[in-house]
C-alpha cells in the first residue's frame, strides 16, 4: 500500500511539473515554442538509447546510403520530433488554423451529413498529434486509438492536450479495444488509427512494409468489412516553411466483398492500407517517428544492421 501511494505521489508531482512546463511554453507563440523544442530535442535525441533504433530503421530502409547520411537523416528526424513536442500546448489553436489549409479529397462534410461513420488511417509523420482535434474542428465525432506511453504523468498530459475541452473526441487505448470500437461505430462515431507500428499480440499478421514483413493489426480492415466503412488516409504534414497542412485523401479502393472470403479480403485490404502508409512515409521520411523496433530482430540481423 505504501509503495502504491508513493508511486501515485511521484506520478502526481511529475504531472504537475509537466503541466507547469507546458503552461510556460503555451505563453510563447506556437512557432517560437516549436523552434525552441526542436533545437532542444535535436541536441538530446541523438544521446538517447532510442537513437539506435532510428539509425537501424533508416539503415534498413536505405541500405545504399552511407553511415554519415543515415546519421544526418536521424538528426533531422529528432528536429522534426521537437516541433511536435513544442506544438503540443498549442494543439487547440493549431487545429482551428488548419481549417484554412485543409485539403479534402474525400468530402468529409458530405459523408458526415449522411450519418455514416468512416475509418481514418494515418501514420506518425508530420504532426500526428493534431489529427483528432483537426477532425473535431469540422464536427466529426471521433474515437482515436492510441498506444499509451509508459510514464503515467506523460499519459495524463498528452490526454489533456489531445482532448481537453472537447466532447466529440475520445481516446481509446490500443489493447483490448475491439468491443469499444464496435460500440462507437454503431453509435455513428468515426475512428482514427495510427497504424505504422509493429503489433505484438497473437492476432497480428505479417504484411509487407518497406520490403519486409511486419506484424500488424488487421482490426481496421475487419471493422471496414463488418460495417461497410470507407477507409480514408489522412495526415497532418509540415511544409518546408513550417506551416501545417491537413490532408484528407480519397478513400482506399477495396475489393468487392461479393463472394469474397472474409479472411482473404481482410488481409488484402490490410496490405493496401500499409502500401498507402509506406508511400506517404517515404515522401516525409525524416519526420517519421521510428524510435522503436518496427520489424522482427531477425530482419535487422539478416541485413547486417546493428541495433544494440
Amino acid at each position: 500500500m505504501k509503495l502504491f501511494r508513493r508511486k501515485a505521489l511521484v506520478a502526481s508531482v511529475g504531472y504537475g511539473f509537466l503541466r507547469l512546463g507546458g503552461a510556460l511554453v503555451s505563453l510563447l507563440p506556437p512557432r517560437i515554442s516549436a523552434r525552441l523544442a526542436s533545437f532542444l530535442v535535436a541536441k538530446i535525441g541523438p544521446r538517447l538509447s532510442r537513437h539506435r533504433w532510428v539509425l537501424a530503421n533508416f539503415s534498413l530502409l536505405f541500405p545504399d546510403r552511407k553511415a554519415a547520411e543515415i546519421e544526418a537523416m536521424a538528426r533531422t528526424k529528432w528536429r522534426n520530433m521537437g516541433y511536435v513536442v513544442g506544438e503540443l500546448p498549442h494543439l487547440s489553436r493549431l487545429a482551428r488554423d488548419l481549417a484554412a489549409s485543409r485539403i479534402d479529397h474525400y468530402g468529409v462534410a458530405e459523408v458526415l451529413a449522411t450519418g455514416k461513420p468512416s475509418i481514418y488511417i494515418s501514420a506518425h509523420i508530420g504532426n500526428w498529434e493534431i489529427l483528432a482535434r483537426a477532425f473535431a474542428a469540422i464536427g466529426v465525432p471521433l474515437a482515436s486509438v492510441h498506444q499509451p506511453v509508459a510514464a503515467s504523468a506523460t499519459n495524463r498530459l498528452l490526454h489533456h492536450y489531445r482532448v481537453s475541452g472537447l466532447e466529440n473526441i475520445r481516446l481509446l487505448p490500443r489493447d483490448g479495444v475491439s468491443r469499444n470500437l464496435i460500440e462507437h461505430l454503431q453509435d455513428g462515431w468515426s475512428l482514427l488509427f495510427l497504424l505504422d507500428t509493429r503489433m505484438k499480440h497473437k492476432g497480428a499478421k505479417p504484411v509487407n512494409f518497406f520490403g519486409h514483413d511486419m506484424q500488424v493489426s488487421t482490426l481496421a480492415a475487419k471493422l471496414a468489412w463488418r460495417f461497410d466503412c470507407d477507409l480514408v488516409p489522412t495526415f497532418c504534414k509540415r511544409l518546408p516553411s513550417g506551416r501545417l497542412v491537413h490532408e484528407i485523401h480519397s478513400r482506399i479502393p477495396v475489393p468487392t466483398k461479393e463472394s469474397a472470403n472474409r479472411a482473404d479480403w481482410v488481409l488484402a485490404v490490410t496490405s493496401l492500407i500499409y502500401s498507402k502508409l509506406e508511400s506517404e512515409i517515404r515522401q516525409d521520411i525524416t519526420s517519421w517517428l521510428c524510435t522503436s523496433r518496427r520489424w522482427d530482430k531477425s530482419v535487422y540481423r539478416q541485413n547486417n544492421i546493428k541495433f544494440r
